[in-house]
This record gives structure tokens, C-alpha cells and sequence, in this order.
């Protein structure tokens, strides 16, 4: 029965829970495999609650099964390092990204969930023409760099603060993120909107993490937002160069897509990383924006006095 079949389960999670350690020792020897490895690594909130359930049931065939559960804590120990914590007794950037879903033409729910967090930074991923459109945030979002398209590689970037300056960077296949300064409250911030293809292949997989370096290397000696769906979790070797850089992930662990749910069988693909600059004060989901993502909020403090 169940119980009989809980053994070999607990084995699988326990092995699935220790991918992302694996990942890192072979990433540099074949990339099909770091690719292959790094797909599996994604699901470690999954392999936990399997770990959870299935020494449960294994304990009645052998006690000693529950030693496997010393393996718990892997999925904190094995991301990429957060953003250290701060209390929020100073000026918080408030930043939130939002997939929206390319064939999403209502932008209602995500408006009226902007006007009650009255964010300082949005970020929106997959957003169409329609979208753009109907996006009525021009009295609280007033600075705006927004660049439409048909397929779901659109974004935006809207601020409270000034954009003193923005680029559009496209990468060898076309794949577009936006590069901004804003001033915010005297101090010069650059966020960028991003959203890399989808880890379909090696190839896509490679590319994503080289987009991601290359940014974090750029931008890591100036305080520097990166936010988006980074088609990565925490657990990615995507964060590897990031986390080299000084970069830290200010974003949790809760799953964001497929939003169904609140997102309770999911991955945390939506992220925002922060410079050595910043502490994080929030990391949160928000509410259901009619998209298949969850968004992201995250309050961030600079860790460095203002001019």
C-alpha cells in the first residue's frame, strides 16, 4: 500500500532536496546536464513537503526513516543569499513586479491592487499593447518607460520618482530589458525591468544566466534594483554570478506561478535582486492580478546615507 512505497519516496525527495548542491558542483562540466539538474533544482518546496509526508508514512515500516528529516532545512541552506533583514525605521523604496500574462487585456485588478500599496517602482512583465493601453497609473506611476508587445516579451518600468535616465537594452536574440536611473530622495538608483526566455534548452538556459551576469557585473558598485520573471528560483545557478557580484535576492520563497491556489504548488520564478547596497525590510506576495504569476512586493532600504 501507501505506507510500503513511502521508503523509496522519501529517498527521491531527499535526493531532490540536495540538487541544488549538485548543480553547483557540475555546472561547469556539462552544460545539458547543469541545465537538466537546474530544471529539477527549481521544485525544492515540492521535495520538501514529499520529504515531510513521506517519512510520515515511513516511520511505521522503520523509525529510522525519520533521521532523513535532518535534510528539512536544505531548501533555506541551499538558495542563494537573501538580502539581510532590517527594521523599517528608514526611507523604504517600494518595489513590486508583475507578470501580467501576455493575453491578459484587463488591467483593473492589477491597478486597483497598485492604488492601495502605492508602490515607488512597478515593474510589468508580458505587458500588450491592450494593456498598455487601459493602464490608468499616470497619476501615481507618472514616470514611465513602457515598451508593449505581441508576444511575452513586453515590458514596462513606472515610477513615482523622476527617470533622469533610461535605456533599452536588447540582448543577441532580441530579447529586451529596460535600464533606468531614477532619483530617488537625492541618491541616484538604477532599477531594471527584466525578463530573460524561459530555460526551454541548454542554450536558453546558458543565455539566461550570461544576461543576468552581465547586468550584475555592470551595476554592482551603484545601488541597483533588477526585478522581473527571471524564469529562475532561488535555487537557480542563475544567481551564481549575481551572488559573486554582491547581488542579494529581496524577494521569498513563496511560489508566484502558476498562481492558482495563491500559488500552493508552484515556484518562486518572480524575484527581485538587490545590490550590496540595500537590506530588505518586506518580502511578500500580492493579491490574484488576473495573470497566471503572483506579484511581488518588496520593501528595500539603502544602506548608505542620502546626499
Amino acid at each position: 500500500g501507501v505506507v510500503s512505497v513511502a521508503p523509496a519516496l522519501a529517498v527521491m525527495c531527499s535526493a531532490g532536496l540536495l540538487l541544488p548542491l549538485l548543480t553547483r558542483l557540475i555546472g561547469e562540466v556539462s552544460p545539458t546536464a547543469a541545465w537538466a539538474l537546474d530544471l529539477a533544482a527549481h521544485w525544492q518546496l515540492i521535495f520538501l513537503a514529499g520529504l515531510t509526508i513521506s517519512v510520515s508514512l515511513a516511520v511505521f515500516v522503520r523509525p529510522q526513516w525519520s533521521l532523513l528529516l535532518l535534510l528539512s532545512p536544505l531548501p533555506w541552506l541551499t538558495a542563494w543569499t537573501m538580502a539581510p533583514d532590517r527594521g523599517g525605521d528608514g526611507a523604504e523604496l517600494v518595489a513590486i513586479a508583475a507578470n501580467v500574462s501576455v493575453g491578459n487585456s484587463d488591467p483593473a485588478p492589477l491597478v486597483d491592487w497598485i492604488r492601495s500599496e502605492q508602490p515607488d517602482v512597478l515593474v510589468i512583465v508580458e505587458i500588450s499593447e491592450g494593456f498598455a493601453k487601459k493602464l490608468e497609473l499616470d497619476d501615481s506611476l507618472p514616470y514611465q518607460v513602457v515598451r508593449p508587445r505581441s508576444d511575452p516579451f513586453g515590458l514596462a518600468l513606472l515610477s513615482r520618482h523622476p527617470i533622469v535616465a533610461h535605456q533599452i537594452v536588447d540582448d543577441a536574440h532580441g530579447v529586451q530589458s529596460i535600464e533606468a536611473k531614477l532619483n530617488w530622495r537625492g541618491n541616484v538608483v538604477t532599477v531594471v525591468a527584466f525578463h530573460p526566455m524561459p530555460p526551454l534548452t541548454p542554450a536558453d538556459h546558458i543565455r539566461r544566466n550570461e544576461d543576468l551576469a552581465s547586468l550584475a557585473t555592470r551595476l554592482k558598485d551603484v545601488p541597483a534594483v533588477i526585478l522581473g520573471d527571471f524564469n529562475a528560483t532561488p535555487w537557480s545557478s542563475a544567481f551564481a554570478a549575481p551572488t559573486r557580484a554582491g547581488f542579494r535576492l529581496a524577494s521569498g520563497y513563496s511560489p508566484t506561478w502558476p498562481a492558482a491556489w495563491h500559488g500552493i504548488i508552484g515556484l518562486p520564478i518572480d524575484n527581485v535582486l538587490v545590490s550590496r547596497h540595500w537590506t530588505a525590510t518586506k518580502r511578500e506576495t500580492g493579491s490574484d492580478v488576473g495573470s497566471d504569476h503572483l506579484p511581488v512586493l518588496t520593501r528595500i532600504a539603502l544602506d548608505m546615507p542620502s546626499r
